[in-house]
């Protein structure tokens, strides 16, 4: 892992469904159109340097994130953390530790070398299963996305919260407050770029992927076309007998890919998929899409890119 930085901060963007509960819910998004605007100290702005002066006059897009439209911390986890016996053993994944080196390819940047564990390079490999699924490219391996969603993630582990905020400038991981903090602080020039977080209860790092895409809000983002590149950030430790996952992921584009028709929709589950969950505890995830509920069905989604605008007149099942 890496030690502590000096300091650092990031970006997010949320956005907002529509749908009722059904067999399957059918949650329909328009990241433009009906897009929730962030709070204000999520919005991106004129850069600047440690020292205070802007380094640019460009005003960036807010980041991406469930909870940037209410300042909420946002997530996903368990509704309860299950305690094991204090006799109990801890089984641990084989070669989690063991560091790997992956060469990806990217349209933002030229070919290069991005040193992940196991943990970061299976995180990252179900992240571009579920887009392959959908039908998207995959999102490259992006070092300083890697790097501000690492210390994010061990901020959390550290600080035993869950969300996209950080107010504990003491502890040795903090590198800024908000999402836009910690990923402008790593000098990464994005053109959009988004966040999810996710704690569970397990030792199998794509355990906590497959959480994050049941979770509505942050499939949205997961599964965000505008996104090229991206930064998995993962801590495994025991909390209470049971090994625990943080995980943050990051995606950025510093050069937005070519804009696809207007046609082009984004479906998941897509059609014929097969072992799909059947239902979902919208209290696993926050904010909540179905407060009043305790389980549905499976979400359902559609979207389109963001810099299309998503009118939904009527839809059935």
């Amino acid at each position: 892992m890496p030690s502590p930085p000096s300091s650092i901060a990031p970006i997010v963007r949320m956005t907002s469904l529509v749908g009722r509960r059904f067999a399957i819910p059918l949650f329909c998004l328009n990241l433009v159109g009906i897009s929730l605007s962030a709070a204000d100290e999520d919005r991106g702005g004129p850069l600047q340097s440690p020292n205070g002066h802007n380094r640019s006059s460009t005003v960036k897009n807010a980041i991406r994130h469930p909870g940037s439209a209410t300042a909420r911390q946002g997530g996903v986890g368990p509704t309860s953390r299950p305690v094991l016996p204090p006799d109990t053993g801890i089984v641990r994944s084989p070669g989690i530790t063991k560091p790997v080196s992956s060469t990806v390819a990217s349209e933002n940047r030229a070919v290069d070398m991005i040193a992940l564990n196991v943990m970061q390079g299976s995180i990252l490999e179900r992240i571009n299963y579920y887009r392959a699924v959908a039908g998207l490219a995959p999102v490259a391996a992006e070092s300083r996305l890697l790097r501000a969603a690492q210390f994010h993630t061990q901020y959390l582990n550290s600080t035993d919260e869950m969300g996209h905020y950080e107010d504990r400038r003491a502890d040795p991981y903090f590198t800024g407050r908000t999402p836009f903090e910690r990923i402008d602080n790593q000098h990464y020039d994005y053109s959009e770029a988004g966040e999810v977080v996710a704690r569970q209860p397990s030792s199998h790092p794509p355990a906590a992927a497959d959480a994050l895409m049941a979770a509505i809000y942050h499939r949205f983002i997961i599964l965000a076309s505008d996104f090229v590149q991206a930064g998995p950030g993962v801590t495994l430790d025991a909390d209470r007998g049971v090994e625990e996952l943080n995980v943050t992921i990051d995606f950025g584009a510093e050069k937005l890919p070519p804009l696809p028709r207007p046609s082009v929709l984004t479906v998941y589950p897509a059609d014929g998929q097969l072992a799909v969950p059947i239902d979902f505890d919208p209290g696993e995830e926050s904010p909540n899409p179905m407060p009043s509920e305790t389980l549905v069905g499976y979400p359902a989604s559609i979207q389109v890119d963001p810099r299309h605008v998503f009118v939904v007149q009527s839809f059935k099942l």
